[in-house]
């Protein structure tokens, strides 16, 4: 008999045959019914295959293997699920090209790098159950540190943006930044760093004991994170807190939170679009300010749902339609545009805008004039990508290694990405043992290296390393031997308690 949560080899096999016989069902469907024979087939196809890889090796859903699985769901995001949606509605791709572009392939072969290099890392390690004494953070401690990390971390992210990032151009930044000082500026980066964490303590702790009161405190996170979003005007904040619990959830109990899953969709549907009509009507057209909105929160919700309601009935004609939500999230085209040009008419970065990594442990205080880029806008302004030379548009990982090396930075530059990940995955898997450090370590290389691929590299990596640093530090100060259990037994054991006992431990 299988033990619990235990996928047979036949399961996952199923499975794999399952989700790319059904990939390709839905683009036969779709060339069926409104298109002709479409190019980008092959590649879908190809990246599928890809991306699916990782079910063939996940014997459980948060074993040494989550991690890979999560990174190829991600990358198939930005990746593949705007050209497989545009085969489903019948729309022809804007410019020609065989059954793989130039592009296309420098894409298959970073994900296939990555992948190989994760494999030589499970491989090396042959990963087993030790011996060790388990550690985790005691319920007291991860409680008071997670709602103080939260608070203080959300009071300067709301500050930032408010007071700091005011009209989005980097004059008035660097104006504000000076006006505020080293030593602030430095407290608020700070505080900027512990809010995901403060998120992660609190999401841990209700995923792991399944209380009614810390069901209601990681709903008013997430609730309080979305309208911290709408009033920065940034999505990804919006979306963050409800991305951090169901990956959580998937990490911690080893099977799919349908119920947040759900929820996530339900917001992605209904108010992607509101967010999309914000940026482009009412802090475009009207010049509305982050401290604006929060001033005068519920008339500024209410003109962003008008605004969405104009651009449903066709107001402004295509200059203010709003992107869907996997044209907003795809880096396919940035990736054409640097393999496109680069080497052509525009010089290889030759690891220009990597300079801020070395730097990462040198605070300003000490170093004023350390290295900064801010890679998405020396992007736009390199190839002439939007009108506004401020706007920020990411290269992707993928688009910048190339951009930086060609090919030998996408195939060395994602394999080494690959071993990382095979590191912090086969170390820090949920089974046999959870911890709440296992977890921030995995989450918060999930949010650099998956979600934060969609940005540039150094914005995503230089954030980690300090994070990596200050978990050891926490780990140090709270972590304290605890005895293993089931944890299946634990949580049912726990439904049998009074709802009013259920915040003590």
């Amino acid at each position: 008999m299988n033990p619990k949560g235990y996928l047979s080899p036949s399961l996952r096999l199923s499975l794999f045959v399952a989700a790319n016989i059904g990939i390709l069902l839905l683009m036969g469907l779709g060339i069926g019914l409104s298109a002709p024979n479409d190019p980008r087939i092959g590649y879908v196809m190809l990246l599928t295959l890809l991306c699916s890889s990782p079910i063939l090796k996940l014997d459980r859903v948060n074993g040494e293997y989550f991690l890979l699985a999560v990174y190829s769901l991600v990358f198939f995001n930005f990746f593949a699920v705007a050209d497989l949606m545009s085969i489903l509605v019948g729309q022809t791709p804007e410019t020609e090209g065989g059954i793989l572009t130039p592009s296309e392939c420098v894409i298959l072969a970073a994900l296939s790098a990555a992948i190989l290099g994760y494999h030589a890392v499970a491989k090396w390690r042959n990963a087993q159950i030790t011996a060790a004494a388990a550690t985790d953070w005691p319920f007291r401690s991860a409680l008071t540190v997670g709602i103080v990390f939260w608070l203080l971390g959300t009071g300067a992210l709301l500050y930032w943006q408010t007071y700091i990032i005011t009209d989005r151009s980097n004059m008035s930044l660097a104006k504000n930044l000076e006006n505020l000082g080293p030593w602030l500026t430095t407290v608020f980066m700070v505080g900027q760093m512990i809010q995901p964490l403060g998120v992660l303590i609190l999401a841990y702790l209700y995923a792991k004991y399944r209380r009614m009161p810390l069901l209601a405190l990681i709903v008013v996170v997430v609730l309080a994170q979305v309208i911290l979003g709408f009033i920065a005007d940034f999505k990804g904040e919006a979306m963050q807190a409800g991305i951090i619990v169901c990956v959580v959830k998937i990490y911690v109990d080893g099977k799919l939170p349908k119920g947040w899953l759900v929820a996530g969709a339900l917001f992605v549907v209904f108010a992607f679009p509101v967010f999309q009509s914000y940026r482009t009507l009412v802090r475009g057209e009207h010049g509305v300010t982050s401290l604006q909105a929060l001033e005068n929160l519920p008339a500024t919700i209410e003109k962003a749902i008008q605004a969405e309601n104009k651009v449903e009935a066709g107001f402004g004609g295509t200059a203010f339609k709003s992107q869907s939500f996997w044209e907003r999230a795809s880096m396919k085209p940035s990736v054409e545009v640097v393999v496109r040009r680069t080497g052509t008419d525009k010089p290889f970065q030759m690891g220009a805008t990597l300079t801020p990594i070395v730097a990462a442990f040198i605070p300003k205080l000490i170093w004023p004039d350390k290295p900064s880029v801010a890679v998405g806008q020396v992007f736009n302004k390199e190839f002439q990508l939007a009108e506004v030379a401020d706007t920020y548009i990411s290269p992707s990982h993928v688009g910048e290694l190339y951009w930086n090396f060609g090919w030998a930075g996408v195939i060395v530059g994602s394999s080494l990405i690959g071993v990382l990940l095979g590191v912090v995955g086969t170390r820090c898997g949920a089974y046999p043992r959870l911890s709440l450090t296992r977890l921030l370590i995995m989450v918060l290389t999930i949010y650099a290296f998956a979600v934060g691929s969609e940005g540039s590299i150094a914005v995503a990596y230089v954030p980690w390393m300090r994070a990596m640093a200050a978990i050891g530090l926490l780990h140090w100060a709270f972590a304290r031997r605890v005895a293993q259990v089931d944890r299946v037994a634990n949580a049912e054991a726990q439904t049998s308690r009074p709802a009013f006992l259920h915040l003590m431990p």
